[in-house]
């Protein structure tokens, strides 16, 4: 009966499995990147504005959570990873299996997409309860609602990406408030 139906708005995800787990504080936060290493990802702006926060001494690691694709003429080439690689902010994983043990270990998810499906890396860490910076795109706010589960952002604006990351640093107590909302969300939703 309609009643007793509910439409899952994707494939949705195991949230037993993605859930939140007690966590060392690490030295210094981790921003997890969770995706292809393209462009339309957003990664150019993300390590741009990241430089800019180091020249700052804003201490914080970047974990690239994915591997370049050489078949899509979006994908970062070699060279262009290699110029980053001497960064030791910078925690180049490749393609990895078990995203979830660094989904556990980040403090701060981001996906600066220029454009999306509905992400499933998104809602694997907002089940995870971490605190979210994304673009205001589709596929992206259908899962991070700006200042209530998570930071919404202009695409293409590594000045937006600059000033989330440090707004999330700084306010670690909202940080988690927004970990909490969001897995609520995926919890109602997804």
């Amino acid at each position: 009966t309609k009643k007793m139906s509910l439409i899952i708005q994707s494939s949705g995800v195991n949230t037993n499995y993605f859930k939140p787990a007690f966590c060392i504080k690490n030295k210094d936060p981790i921003v997890l990147f969770p995706s292809r290493v393209i462009r339309e990802k957003g990664i150019n702006e993300l390590i741009r504005a990241c430089n800019s926060l180091w020249l700052k001494n804003i201490n914080f690691k970047l974990y690239i959570a994915g591997d370049i694709d050489p078949g899509n003429r979006s994908s970062l080439s070699k060279d262009d990873l290699n110029e980053q690689k001497n960064n030791n902010n910078i925690n180049f994983l490749g393609h990895v299996t078990n995203i979830k043990h660094y989904y556990q270990k980040a403090d701060i998810v981001i996906l600066p997409s220029w454009r999306e499906g509905l992400s499933r890396a998104l809602i694997e860490a907002a089940s995870m309860e971490k605190a979210i910076i994304t673009t205001d795109v589709p596929g992206c706010r259908d899962v991070i609602t700006h200042k209530k589960n998570g930071l919404l952002i202009a695409r293409k604006d590594p000045e937006a990406i600059e000033k989330s990351i440090l707004f999330l640093i700084k306010n670690n107590k909202l940080a988690k408030h927004f970990g909490k909302e969001a897995r609520k969300t995926v919890i109602e939703l997804f």
